[in-house]
């Protein structure tokens, strides 16, 4: 009785794993077939809904202000070498017409800084 059953589960599960491969090719070639329909729907309810979707946003903003502060700070520390060289690598890209006066580069600097850590 219980070799049975266990026969019969492992049976299902194989079956299951057979039409599931199935299942997913069949929803993977709609997606490429209709691929440009979907976009353009999802636009047109991100377009009608534009206001809605941003007052969520901003209360979650509000509601997780210390947490997401912590993260962009955790963000920073891991990764603090590899902003810097980017800022770095900014300023020599730049012509040097354009570059600003040391001020204002320490201002553009610490206020990219201050948004990571704000």
């Amino acid at each position: 009785m219980t070799r049975d059953k266990a026969r019969q589960a492992a049976s299902r599960r194989k079956q299951y794993e057979k039409n599931r491969e199935k299942e997913l090719a069949v929803v993977r070639t709609y997606y490429e077939q209709n691929k440009e329909k979907i976009a353009a729907v999802k636009r047109s309810y991100y377009e009608q809904n534009k206001e809605r979707i941003m007052a969520r946003i901003r209360a979650y903003r509000e509601k997780n202000k210390e947490k997401i502060a912590a993260g962009r700070k955790e963000y920073f520390e891991r990764n603090k070498d590899k902003i810097l060289a980017r800022n770095r690598n900014y300023d020599r890209k730049k012509p040097r017409l354009l570059v600003p006066t040391h001020e204002s580069e320490m201002c553009r600097r610490t206020h990219s800084l201050a948004l990571i850590l704000n």
